[in-house]
């Protein structure tokens, strides 16, 4: 097999990681795999951004917990400018929420931090080829989350519903507050408003929003633009 044959065989894989210790050994790793070449590597969102248009990698490893933007926000980014870039999501948790909101952010893969390496090499050519995959382990917890996912991944829906579910120019205040963190006593001092007055606004934005958590609205405020 030719040189050129072997690199369009390979699997072109962006690494998104911010801990740079762990980035360099998954690149190490992935780089004893001839079926796989690392197009790039940082641990920063922005960045990430531009070495995407720069390199097309085939897929994105990014890093749920540690970026500056977090990766549910940097995957619904990218899916904005490129609606079939594939991505893996890694994360040292499998929490409901993580899930609905990488599965509803257009995450092709959701992978536990802790998995092996001959295992991360397998998602990786199984989502190049256009499927979808969901660690064991968070399995169980992904099947209850589908349901819940249709309320960011029906975007017409959304959409023919959004002028009847307007947030107020305090909602969308608060909701800006949900997007960055957060807590409802740290909205309350931000606005200087009660903690009874936050969390009914905080309610309030769930119910427009058709949500029942703070994961979910964010999702929601970052994908159409609401804040």
């Amino acid at each position: 097999m030719s040189q050129n044959t072997a690199d369009k065989s390979q699997v072109k894989v962006l690494v998104i990681e911010s801990e740079k210790v762990t980035r360099i050994g998954i690149k190490y790793a992935l780089r004893e795999n001839p079926n796989i070449k690392i197009a790039g590597s940082t641990g920063s969102a922005e960045e990430a951004f531009y070495l995407i248009d720069y390199l097309q990698p085939d897929v994105v490893l990014i890093d749920i917990v540690h970026m500056g933007l977090n990766g549910v926000e940097t995957t619904l980014k990218i899916k904005e400018n490129r609606p079939n870039a594939k991505i893996i999501i890694l994360s040292p948790h499998k929490s409901d929420d993580e899930i609905i909101a990488s599965l509803g952010a257009g995450a092709n893969a959701f992978c536990i931090k802790d998995m092996s390496f001959d295992s991360l090499l397998m998602v990786i050519q199984t989502v190049a080829k256009g499927a979808c995959w969901i660690d064991p382990s968070a399995a169980a917890a992904a099947r209850k989350c589908f349901q819940k996912t249709q309320n960011i991944t029906n975007l017409q829906q959304y959409k023919a519903e959004k002028e009847r579910k307007k947030l107020t120019p305090r909602e969308l205040e608060v909701l800006r507050c949900i997007v960055d963190g957060l807590s409802n006593q740290e909205i309350a001092e931000k606005l200087f408003v009660s903690v009874h007055t936050s969390k009914a606004h905080v309610c309030n934005i769930f119910k427009k929003l058709g949500v029942e958590d703070r994961v979910l609205a964010a999702v929601i405020a970052i994908r159409e633009h609401l804040i």
